[in-house]
């Protein structure tokens, strides 16, 4: 088994419907991931268990806003893993800064192009001999 991606521990193993939802993803997703190879997993009779800090890695969502709101949730719930609060401390501390400049850099460059744009239609076309 590959070392936890989020802290030098042991894997949260975690039915694959439990990993789904802290990662905002389906139990399908989770499941073809598993069987594609992308994710190690266990069985317990009749039931499959995944990494929850490999899930939360390789197959959480792509989108900030998604992110954010699992962040904010993660925060608040009773029941949430440790594993998913080491995930979310490491988040809040690392990626949210990091987004939110992203965030600031990309409204600077369509203030940038929006002015551009205004400059280059307000100059009367060079002259061409």
């Amino acid at each position: 088994m590959p070392p936890n991606p989020l802290v030098e521990e042991e894997p949260t193993w975690l039915p694959v419907a439990d990993a789904a939802r802290w990662a905002g993803v389906s139990p399908s997703t989770v499941n073809a991931a598993c069987r594609s190879g992308r994710l190690p997993y266990r069985t317990e009779g009749r039931t499959r268990l995944v990494p929850l800090e490999t899930v939360l890695v390789r197959l959480g969502s792509r989108d900030l806003d998604a992110l954010r709101s699992r962040i904010e949730t993660a925060m608040t719930a009773a029941d949430v893993p440790e594993s998913v609060r080491d995930w979310v401390d490491f988040l809040r501390s690392v990626l949210v800064p990091v987004l939110d400049e992203l965030r600031a850099t990309r409204a600077r460059a369509i203030r940038a192009e929006a002015q551009l744009e205004l400059v280059s239609r307000q100059r009367p076309p060079i002259a061409r001999n």
